[in-house]
């Protein structure tokens, strides 16, 4: 973990970005959790770590990582944005309304969509983390019932 830290640090200090703490601690806890966070959970384990950072500095963190490709950003239906680390392996997901559930969608499903973009609207698409909300298959049986 700690080697992947530096090589992503590295390699944003070589574009010319300049690694502040609140930047490098948010990247780090991250990388620890290998999870979807909020801002607030990030401030909460920064906080376990005797890292204390405010709230809005870590959001401006988060931002930061985000503009830089590193971190994806997604609306899961909980209320907050959530955070995660874009890596090497895209994953999207799929929200049910009815029962919270949420089940992962593969990268692959959204590359029509990101050709079409570009071929229809000369926009090329940056999707990098996804959810789409709707009705699972056992919500589904439940209502048909």
């Amino acid at each position: 973990m700690e080697l992947e830290l530096e090589e992503t640090l590295d390699a944003l200090r070589a574009k010319g970005h300049r690694i502040t703490l609140p930047r490098r601690w948010t990247l780090k806890v991250l990388l620890q959790a290998q999870e979807h966070l909020t801002c607030e959970q990030v401030q909460a384990l920064l906080a376990e770590q005797d890292m204390q950072i405010n709230t809005a500095s870590v959001y401006r963190a988060l931002q930061w990582l985000k503009e830089n490709g590193i971190v994806a950003q997604t609306d899961l239906g909980t209320g907050a944005a959530v955070y995660s680390l874009v890596g090497s392996h895209p994953h999207h997901h799929l929200v049910c309304l009815n029962c919270d559930g949420i089940i992962d969608a593969p990268d692959d499903l959204f590359d029509a969509l990101r050709e079409r973009l570009l071929r229809d609207y000369h926009f090329r698409a940056r999707i990098d983390h996804f959810a789409i909300f709707g009705v699972c298959e056992g919500c589904q049986d439940e209502d048909s019932e």
